[in-house]
């Protein structure tokens, strides 16, 4: 799989997709190809890639990830990537973020390959130096 591309490959650039909707985490394994040093929200058949900073995840047009699904709030999750530190927050959604089965009610922070469930939409982030030599 590779990342979507859109008119714009600006760091700033709103992604959007259809997700999907699951019981339980996809099976996106560690050997599918990574681009080095991107990281990117899986769902779906889609791949987007995070830029550094506060990456919005939500239904809304002025969200950096824009999943359309059933459950999911227009501003419903934060993604912070700063340094080596990448943080999961809720924003306040109806039907909460989890990492796993664990809800989100303070940041968190992730790691690669971690799955992240948006009311029952499940996502996976996927930080490709986590595997670089």
């Amino acid at each position: 799989m590779t990342p979507a591309k859109g008119p714009s490959d600006s760091a700033d650039a709103v992604t959007s997709a259809h997700a999907t909707v699951a019981e339980s985490p996809p099976p996106w394994s560690q050997s599918e190809a990574r681009h080095p040093g991107i990281h990117q929200l899986s769902f779906g058949d889609h791949r987007h890639p995070l830029k550094k900073g506060r990456n919005i995840i939500g239904r809304g047009k002025d969200s950096n990830v824009i999943v359309d699904a059933a459950g999911v709030s227009r501003r419903h999750a934060c993604i912070t990537i700063q340094n080596d530190h990448v943080m999961l927050e809720d924003l306040g959604s109806k039907n909460g973020t989890f990492v796993s089965s664990r809800k989100v009610d303070a940041p968190v922070e992730i790691s690669d390959s971690c799955p992240i469930r948006l009311g029952t939409t499940w996502l996976v982030y996927h930080n490709a130096t986590a595997f670089e030599d």
